[in-house]
């Protein structure tokens, strides 16, 4: 067996890559509490994330080589590795952040491309292991390991990796804007409103997730990347049997129990704030949030949707899951205060009851 084969490095990959990505959304917020205010963390979350949108329309009209491609994973790789150092630098993190969103979302609709012209059969198969390495991620800190040796760690891999499948690649892909597509998004769509809300909820929840339990709870940094480990733990075991479930059951039916126990996670997350290992529990209901919601959500898009796959993702990743998402999240930091989750819970958990209402009437 070749372990740097075309498909293993691409296991390798999204191992690596997702690591890089869960490490600055869920862990940078928690470690800049001391030094900046939950608005300006904010602000970090929303470029990080925000201005993913722009990747594609800005290099549409650029020559695409290997080289260029070189550069991009280069470009990610040093800015990751710098912000460790620009902390106490609000403006270098913000600079630094516009970069990683940018150049990471073209990196990703880049190697999805692949992935989708080359391994079609295996596409589920490889999404497991980026949760694999979010999990890892949270096993090395938890370690207490320093924080530079480990993103060093999850760089190397994504270098090496990356350069592999560029190397073995015959076919340099263009990825198209896809501007005249927009008409696909449509707010009548249950699934677009739901999925909007519940995506952005979630971000808020889990980049405020160490912040909240220091400044309302009792908690260490081992308590919090345990748990963190122990949701994304249950993450790739739903990834693993999700298929059986959207194959069994009706579509809908699975994307909309996903949401409503999502909001019933977010209220039991308030209500036992001081309680450990309940709140193992309440992590352990990731296994619905992202382990089904999430291929649910993109079996309801392609199912509804029939445009290209590649330029489906680079949507969802851009716009949905870009634009809108840090808007929302932004707007919520603004709200960082006891029991907003039981707030925002309530909220996540009526939109399902209230779409099977209407389709009732």
């Amino acid at each position: 067996m070749n372990l740097l084969s075309k498909r293993n490095s691409l296991r390798m990959f999204y191992f690596s890559y997702w690591s890089i990505i869960v490490y600055l959304i869920m862990v940078v917020p928690y470690q800049l509490k001391d030094i900046y205010s939950n608005f300006q963390i904010g602000i970090i979350l929303f470029v990080l994330i925000a201005f993913k949108f722009l990747s594609i329309p800005l290099f549409s009209k650029q020559k695409i080589s290997k080289n260029f491609i070189y550069s991009l994973i280069g470009i990610l790789s040093v800015s990751t590795l710098l912000i460790p150092f620009v902390y106490n630098y609000f403006y270098a993190l913000v600079l630094l952040g516009i970069i990683i969103a940018i150049v990471s979302n073209y990196i990703i609709s880049y190697f999805d491309m692949i992935k989708v012209k080359t391994y079609r059969k295996y596409l589920g198969s490889f999404r497991v292991y980026g949760s694999i390495g979010g999990f890892t991620l949270f096993v090395l800190l938890m370690l207490n390991l320093d924080i530079f040796y480990i993103i060093f760690f999850f760089i190397f891999l994504f270098l090496l990796s990356s350069t592999i499948i560029i190397y073995r690649s015959k076919k340099i892909y263009k990825v198209k804007n896809i501007d005249s597509e927009k008409k696909l998004f449509n707010f009548s769509s249950y699934y677009w409103v739901i999925a909007i809300l519940l995506l952005g909820v979630m971000q808020f929840y889990h980049s405020f997730f160490g912040i909240y339990l220091i400044e309302y709870g009792d908690y260490e940094s081992f308590d919090i990347n345990f748990l963190l480990a122990t949701g994304i733990f249950f993450e790739i075991i739903a990834l693993f049997v999700a298929y059986k479930f959207l194959k069994k059951y009706d579509l809908k039916n699975v994307f909309l129990l996903a949401t409503f126990i999502t909001g019933i996670r977010l209220i039991c997350f308030d209500l036992f704030l001081d309680n450990f290992y309940v709140l193992i529990i309440v992590q352990s209901l990731h296994f619905f949030t992202m382990g089904l919601f999430f291929p649910s959500l993109l079996n309801l898009i392609k199912k509804y949707n029939h445009f290209n796959l590649n330029q489906a993702l680079q949507f969802y990743n851009g716009f949905v899951d870009g634009l809108l998402k840090s808007s929302l999240l932004f707007g919520l930091s603004f709200l960082v205060f006891q029991n907003i989750f039981i707030s925002l819970g309530i909220i996540i958990a009526i939109l399902p009851l209230f779409y099977k209402y209407v389709q009732k009437v």
